[in-house]
């Protein structure tokens, strides 16, 4: 929390502007545990709810993360 000053770590490709978000965060494993992630703080950073879910729709197809909502 300390490390990410609270505010969500997305940054946009084209611009390099970082989400300003505040609100809503969760951790997000970088590589995640599911595909062997660890816990390690390196492996951890603040998301918002949008930008979690746009990283796990990434990685895992819109179908899956849709389930996890449920």
């Amino acid at each position: 929390w300390q490390r990410d000053q609270g505010q969500c770590t997305f940054k946009d490709k084209d611009t390099g502007r970082r989400c300003e978000s505040r609100h809503l965060l969760e951790i997000d494993h970088i590589l995640p545990w599911s595909l062997g992630g660890t816990h390690d703080l390196a492996n951890l950073r603040l998301l918002c709810r949008t930008h979690n879910q746009l990283a796990a729709e990434k990685r895992f197809g819109a179908r899956v993360s849709r389930h996890w909502q449920d």
